[in-house]
C-alpha cells in the first residue's frame, strides 16, 4: 500500500493517479492499528486473478497483522460491486469476504479464469468467498467460492444446445456453433479450481433448458441437461449427457433417450422419434441411472462450503 498522500486528497481537481492505490487519509486507533480510507483508479490486481478496476474504494482497519475492510465498492467491466473484505498475513495468507456484483461484462473475466471457455452477457452475483495460503500468489489456487448467479443478454460458444435437441441422432448436431439465451441463472461451487454447476436454468426464446454441469481441473466436462424446445407442432424434449473439455465440449441424447429414439423412429417414422425419446426418458427416471462420478477433484458439498464461506478463519501455521 502507497504512503498516505495529504495532498491528492486535499485537492480533488488534481491529476488523478492511476495504477496505484491512494491512501487518503489515515487516523491512528487504539493499540497499532490504524483506519485508513483508500482509493485506486484503473488499477489492476497484483496478486491471483488480474482484474482490472475502473474505480475502487473503501474504508478499512490496518494492523501489523493484516486488514480488514467493512466495505469495498468499486467498478470493473461495465458494472459494479460492493461488499466486506478480510486479508490476513499473521500466519501465511488469508481472504475471507462476501460481494454484491451488478451487471459486470462476464466475457473478459471468463478469458482471464479459462481462455479456452468463450462465453458473453452481463453478470449478477452474490459470491462468498475464501482462501488460505502460504503465499499471496498461491490465493487464487486455494480460492473457494460459493454464489448464486444471473446471466442475461448472453451467449455461450461452440455448443448450440437448440440443434442437438433437434437433431438427437446426429452426434455432431450441439458441437459447435452457439447458444444464445435470455437468461442463464443457476448456483456455482469452486473448490480447488473444480467447478460445480447445480439448478441451471437457461431460458431463450421457446427455448428452456436445465440441469447440472461440472467443470474438472483438467478443463474435462461432465452433466446433465434436459432441453426443451416448442415448436408450431408440438414440445420436444430431450434428456441430454454432457461430456468433453471446455475447448471442445459435446452433449448428446441419454442412452435411454438414445434407444427410445430410434425405435419410435423405426415404429412411427416421424411423431414416434418424439414419443420414443419420451419414453426412453421415463423408463430411466423409473429404473435410475448409475451415479454420475464425482469431479476428479471435487467441490466441497454445498452444505460444508456454506457452513465455512463467508466466516474468516485463522489460516495454519
Amino acid at each position: 500500500m502507497s504512503k498516505c498522500d495529504y495532498r491528492t486528497a486535499s485537492r480533488p481537481r488534481s491529476p488523478r493517479v492511476t495504477n496505484a492505490i491512494i491512501c487518503r487519509s489515515a487516523r491512528r486507533q487504539a493499540g497499532d492499528s490504524w483506519a485508513l480510507d483508500i482509493a485506486a483508479h484503473d488499477w489492476k490486481l497484483p496478486v491471483g486473478l488480474p482484474l482490472q478496476f475502473n474505480r475502487l474504494e473503501s474504508t478499512a482497519i490496518a494492523s501489523a497483522t493484516g486488514i480488514e475492510a467493512k466495505r469495498v465498492s468499486g467498478s470493473l467491466y461495465g458494472g459494479s460491486f460492493s461488499g466486506p473484505v478480510a486479508v490476513s498475513w499473521k500466519s501465511g495468507w488469508s481472504v475471507a469476504g462476501q460481494g454484491r456484483i451488478d451487471g459486470v461484462d462476464l466475457e473478459p473475466i471468463v478469458a482471464l479464469l479459462k481462455r479456452e471457455v468463450a462465453m458473453s452477457g452481463k453478470l449478477t452475483a452474490r459470491p462468498s468467498f475464501t482462501s488460505r495460503a502460504r503465499d499471496p500468489a498461491d490465493l487464487l489456487n486455494a480460492l473457494h467460492l460459493d454464489s448464486d448467479f444471473s446471466i442475461e443478454d448472453g451467449v455461450l460458444y461452440k455448443i448450440d444446445l437448440v440443434a442437438a435437441a433437434k437433431n438427437p441422432l446426429s452426434r455432431q448436431a450441439g458441437k459447435g456453433g452457439k447458444t444464445e439465451f435470455d437468461e442463464l441463472k443457476g448456483h456455482v461451487l469452486l473448490d480447488q479450481r473444480a467447478y460445480e454447476f447445480t439448478d441451471l436454468q437457461i431460458a431463450s426464446g421457446l427455448f428452456r433448458a436445465g440441469g447440472e454441469v461440472n467443470v474438472n481441473e483438467d478443463n474435462t466436462l461432465g452433466g446433465r441437461v434436459s432441453a426443451e424446445l416448442r415448436g408450431t407442432a408440438a414440445l420436444i424434449s430431450m434428456p441430454l449427457d454432457v461430456s468433453g473439455t471446455t475447448a471442445d465440449p459435446s452433449v448428446f441424447p441419454t442412452r435411454g433417450a438414445m434407444v427410445g429414439a430410434v425405435a419410435g423412429s423405426v415404429l412411427m417414422p416421424g411423431l414416434g422419434t418424439a414419443v420414443g425419446i419420451k419414453a426412453g426418458e421415463l423408463t430411466e427416471r423409473l429404473f435410475g441411472r448409475r451415479k454420475k462420478d464425482k469431479p476428479k477433484n471435487s467441490v466441497l458439498r454445498q452444505d460444508e462450503t456454506r457452513r465455512g464461506v463467508g466466516s474468516e478463519t485463522k489460516p495454519k501455521g
